[in-house]
């Protein structure tokens, strides 16, 4: 007796499936608190945008990576004005309880600036993933 039913292999996920997950994986990346993984994101998504070509992923693509870019150079130039000015504030100051004092509250502004840079980190990764699980543009 034969018969009718067929043992079919699981179809190949489609090319677009993939590239969704590696979408998901950048965002989760960038959630993650530290440096190396945004590094890992953005290499994922320098390397699978070219596959997105034509479709809303490619949206979430370039939205990783310039959010990053812009991070990371935003980060540096208050991390060097930071760096310039209350080092050179301790050097002025630092024989004074007043300056001391004026300089600690420099610095806790810079400090201040890069919560709002992390914050704003986090404001573009919650939203781009959220157009993605909508499975919209960027």
């Amino acid at each position: 007796m034969e018969s009718t039913s067929t043992l079919e292999a699981p179809a190949a996920p489609a090319r677009s499936d993939n590239i969704t997950v590696m979408a998901h994986l950048v965002y989760l990346l960038y959630a993650l608190p530290t440096g190396i993984t945004a590094l890992l994101g953005l290499v994922v998504a320098y390397a699978c945008r070219g596959q997105a070509r034509g479709s809303y992923l490619d949206s979430h693509f370039r939205w990783q990576i310039r959010t990053f870019w812009v991070v990371l150079a935003v980060g540096l130039l208050v991390g060097a004005v930071a760096i310039a000015v209350v080092g050179g504030m301790v050097h002025l100051f630092q024989n004074s309880t007043a300056g001391i004092l004026f300089t600690v509250g420099v610095g806790y502004l810079f400090l201040c600036l890069f919560l709002l840079l992390s914050l704003w980190f986090l404001y573009r990764t919650v939203k781009g993933w959220y157009f993605l699980f909508k499975e919209r543009e960027i």
